[in-house]
């Protein structure tokens, strides 16, 4: 019975087709009017500025310039350079991070280049737990050369790449312990700039060594350069240690390609 109520209370099928006709009809001249109106509007609404952002957020880049800096980026982040201990390649290399006096029998150990990234290991032949470590994490920004602070973000991330080892050929770390260790920070003038270096004693965790270790991280033209620095404690002077690092030299100009960096002079 409902359903034949439901029958009666509906219009005819005939009656039906002028409505839908007329109905479709308005909806799509709604449809063309609103879509007119957004066209219009997307049309006529200029597209929201991106604000650029850090230090160079004053600066407008011609097209020819940001497409000579894109291609450098790139270049750039295309050298890779296989863990070597080929000693003319981590030689090579290191001169990309920073050139430094070297003490007496230290010897290239191995390097390694990854992208916008780079280290070299030196070490004494005669003793495994007296190592140079250093590496580079090239600037974000163009025309950088310094540091803004100790714990700028990319001396912390110089550090970090420093203090990577490859399988325990070139381990740094300390062991945790309960006694008073003794520790003291130097601020030091690396390449004119103000760098802190910790001289931290301790024993290293691979062998139980006894040994002082150097870290810090300072800018140069490449970019944020970290060094650390392991020493057995029978061997440790301050005074040389120091005007070892005061004695750093500027690094090397990058190279622009792959083979260029990994190719002999």
């Amino acid at each position: 019975m409902q359903a034949e109520r439901d029958l009666e209370n509906s219009p005819p099928s005939s009656s039906l087709k002028p409505i839908l006709v007329v109905g479709g009809a308005l909806a799509g001249l709604m449809l063309l009017v609103c879509g007119g109106v957004a066209g219009y509007v997307a049309m006529k609404t200029p597209a929201p500025i991106k604000e650029n952002v850090g230090a160079a957020a004053d600066r407008r880049y011609e097209p020819e310039e940001a497409e000579k800096m894109m291609k450098k980026w790139y270049a750039k982040n295309q050298r890779t350079i296989a863990l070597t201990e080929d000693p003319v390649i981590v030689t090579k290399i290191a001169a990309t991070i920073f050139k430094i006096d070297l003490p007496a029998d230290f010897s290239p150990r191995e390097a390694e280049q990854q992208g916008s990234h780079a280290r070299a290991v030196f070490s004494k032949q005669s003793d495994n737990s007296a190592l140079l470590k250093m590496a580079r994490a090239e600037w974000m920004m163009p025309d950088a050369t310094a540091l803004s602070a100790p714990d700028d973000p990319q001396a912390r991330h110089a550090l970090e790449i420093v203090e990577s080892d490859s399988g325990g050929r070139s381990e740094t770390t300390l062991r945790a312990t309960r006694q008073e260790i003794k520790t003291f920070q130097r601020e030091l003038t690396v390449l004119g700039q103000q760098a802190n270096f910790t001289f931290k004693q301790g024993k290293r965790a691979l062998d139980n060594k006894p040994v002082w270790k150097i870290w810090g991280a300072f800018g140069t033209t490449n970019g944020a350069a970290a060094m650390i620095m392991l020493i057995p404690a029978s061997e440790f002077d301050e005074q040389a240690v120091v005007r070892m690092i005061e004695g750093i030299h500027q690094a090397d100009k990058l190279p622009t390609n792959t083979d260029d960096a990994a190719k002999p002079d």
